[in-house]
């Protein structure tokens, strides 16, 4: 029987609170749009770097992971198969805070890691899960992901390998996308709309969109074929079919449908 590590859930308070922004208030009155691409395979899911100005797309169905920089083509990496930097089933990808790419292969119930250019380096494994399906990472030691069996979310500490709490068993359908943005778990149902959970995986809010909130408690929603912050309309959205998934790095706004992705860059307003 795996052990739950509940004599660690006062370390993992004590790393929310020391990663809790301090107490600004920001207005976003500005979507300054970085640039676009067209591609000619269908997204599934993708990963951002800022700082790298590295993006990662998981293509759908074909197991392959297309990596751009700064919209440039530059690797492409994966593919069917049983090695280290092959898939049998590709079904998420993300990118930790040291820059690496991770991978989670649904049969094989392994998660690859490779550097930024897609170089393969090492992989964990989930095989003690019945069904690991969709993941995203909270730190670069701690990541949730979703049991497709027991359709609830776990989280697990990447160190000592022990899960800290599980919630929402039989109650959350297969997630289009995980995402964790300030101190919360964004989940993109199959339906594209959006669940919001706390840290620890209390219900929060649903909205009929897909929608997050920023690191200032300020939310950002797509609702025909507009861009909402906080319910008011402040950029159009022009963008080749319909949003399937939209992902929040520092300042970088990605949102992306079956064949193209937009960057835009948040313009924000500090007040004391």
């Amino acid at each position: 029987m795996r052990k739950f590590a509940f004599f660690l859930l006062p370390l993992f308070f004590l790393y929310l609170g020391c990663s809790q922004n301090k107490q600004v208030y920001a207005e976003i009155v500005k979507l300054e749009k970085v640039g676009s691409m067209l591609v000619d395979f269908k997204i599934n899911d993708l990963a951002y770097t800022p700082e790298s100005k590295m993006i990662y797309i998981a293509e759908e169905y074909k197991d392959f992971i297309w990596i751009y920089h700064n919209f440039d083509f530059q690797n492409k990496i994966g593919g069917k198969g049983n090695s280290n930097r092959n898939f049998q089933l590709l079904t998420d990808i993300e990118v930790s805070e040291n820059g690496n790419l991770l991978a989670l292969d649904n049969l094989q119930k392994r998660v690859s890691i490779f550097d930024k250019d897609g170089i393969y380096r090492n992989s964990f494994s989930l095989k003690d899960y019945a069904n690991p399906t969709k993941f995203t990472l909270a730190s670069d030691d701690l990541m949730y992901f979703y049991d497709r069996d027991q359709q609830e979310i776990v989280l697990l500490n990447l160190l000592t390998n022990q899960e800290f709490i599980r919630f929402g068993k039989f109650e959350i359908s297969l997630p289009k996308a995980l995402r964790f943005v300030n101190n919360m778990l964004v989940i993109t149902t199959e339906n594209y709309q959006t669940d919001l959970y706390n840290s620890l995986g209390t219900f929060v809010v649903n909205y009929q969109h897909l929608a997050l909130r920023d690191n200032y408690q300020n939310t950002i929603a797509l609702h025909n074929n507009f861009i909402f912050v906080n319910g008011q309309a402040i950029s159009a959205l022009i963008l080749q079919g319909s949003p399937i998934g939209m992902l929040l790095k520092g300042k970088s706004l990605l949102i992306y449908s079956k064949n193209e992705l937009i960057i835009y860059n948040l313009k924000y307003n500090f007040y004391n």
